[in-house]
């Protein structure tokens, strides 16, 4: 098991055999309730690209990656944004 400080402080831990991320398709955004997306400065140029019928679909929640922020900011605001996320799914 990968031990994250970020995460292992919020009881996640990842497994040993963690794999990159796999490429979008259009099924994936067919079948999807909502989309989103983290830094839009990123991913909004890359959807345009490749999926343009979905860009304006998507929600961006401006968490910038790790080259342009540290992995704990990151963390934080994602964790933010979560929690949002459940309280308004739990409203409605």
């Amino acid at each position: 098991m990968v031990i994250n400080p970020g995460l292992a402080v919020r009881l996640v831990n990842l497994p040993d055999n963690e794999r990159f991320p796999k490429p979008a398709s259009e099924p994936d955004f067919q079948a999807a309730t909502r989309i989103i997306a983290l830094d839009e400065f990123e991913h909004r140029p890359l959807m345009n690209e490749r999926f343009p019928q979905w860009t304006d679909v998507i929600e961006y929640w401006l968490v910038h990656d790790i080259d342009k922020t540290s992995a704990l900011v990151a963390l934080g605001q994602i964790e933010k944004k979560l929690l949002q996320l459940i309280e308004q799914l739990a409203q409605s």
